[in-house]
């Protein structure tokens, strides 16, 4: 009986594993795809068309990006 308890202890922690495995998974993913816009031709075009020369877009991406991110993680 003591060999089934086991057993069943650790099936339990595996799917706890596999839960917080996904989770983090799917915020990879949304922060990917967070970066794959910020860092869009479109964007940087519209960051390049309304700033001055002088203000890297680079920097305006990453200011961009960190903020999202941070907005995001507020709310997850």
């Amino acid at each position: 009986m003591d060999y089934q308890n086991n057993l069943e202890n650790i099936n339990d922690i595996e799917e706890g594993f596999s839960a917080v495995n996904k989770d983090i998974a799917l915020k990879g993913l949304l922060f990917a795809m967070v970066f794959y816009i910020v860092s869009s031709p479109v964007i940087i075009q519209s960051i390049e068309q309304y700033l001055p020369k002088t203000i890297e877009t680079l920097l305006v991406q990453s200011i961009l990006f960190g903020i999202v991110f941070y907005l995001i993680s507020i709310n997850l």
